[in-house]
């Protein structure tokens, strides 16, 4: 049981329980009446159970608290998932879609099948398509595809069939289709960019 001042200078320093047990006196301060323990082990008693009732709801409170916050916490890593799932599906859409126009662009232009995913790749550093889904140049490309087409026939020859005449400006054609070969003079005019997409795509070079 909680120890009792018989006197205090201040009734702050008594629990609120016990505060109307307490006289003022003449000389400064109040005095616990004497009189009646009983009455003073009841206040004891209800002191202590309203003490213990307070904690038993901040503990309450506190554990309220922290399912409260642990279950924002879920909800917003649930939204932040949602939302990542979100972005990658629309960003796979716009790349389905910008594979399909780089596409379009390189059969309309006159491209050996087997050279359409390279010019697809390299069109992917020129362009991108925005949020409303239009064409539009990257790094510091100013031009239209169909420039970037057109450029394709002096910047890779090998992606296109040779000319009729036979002295060509790409790898040779034969009855059978597209034959992968382009001659060593073709090759060395490359960039390095260029002459790396040539042997990764399975050109053969000849003398």
């Amino acid at each position: 049981m909680q120890s009792v001042k018989v006197q205090v200078q201040s009734l702050d320093v008594v629990p609120e329980a016990l505060r109307g047990l307490y006289d003022p006196v003449a000389s400064g301060g109040y005095r616990l009446r004497l009189d009646d323990p009983e009455q003073i082990t009841n206040a004891l008693r209800q002191e202590r159970e309203s003490r213990k009732s307070a904690e038993r709801l901040a503990r309450e409170t506190k554990e309220s608290a922290d399912i409260l916050r642990s279950e924002a916490a879920a909800e917003q890593r649930r939204i932040e998932a949602d939302r990542d799932r979100a972005v990658a599906l629309l960003t796979a859409m716009k790349q389905r879609a910008l594979d399909t126009q780089l596409t379009a662009a390189a059969k309309a232009s006159g491209l050996h099948d087997a050279a359409i995913p390279d010019f697809v790749r390299a069109a992917k550093e020129k362009f991108s398509l925005s949020d409303n889904g239009e064409l539009v140049g990257v790094n510091g490309h100013a031009g239209t595809l169909v420039d970037f087409a057109e450029s394709a026939r002096d910047l890779a020859p090998h992606w296109f069939p040779a000319t009729g005449s036979g002295s060509g400006v790409g790898p040779s054609s034969t009855s059978s289709g597209y034959e992968k070969t382009m001659t060593r003079q073709q090759f060395d005019s490359l960039s390095p960019q260029q002459r790396r997409a040539v042997l990764l795509g399975g050109t053969k070079l000849r003398d």
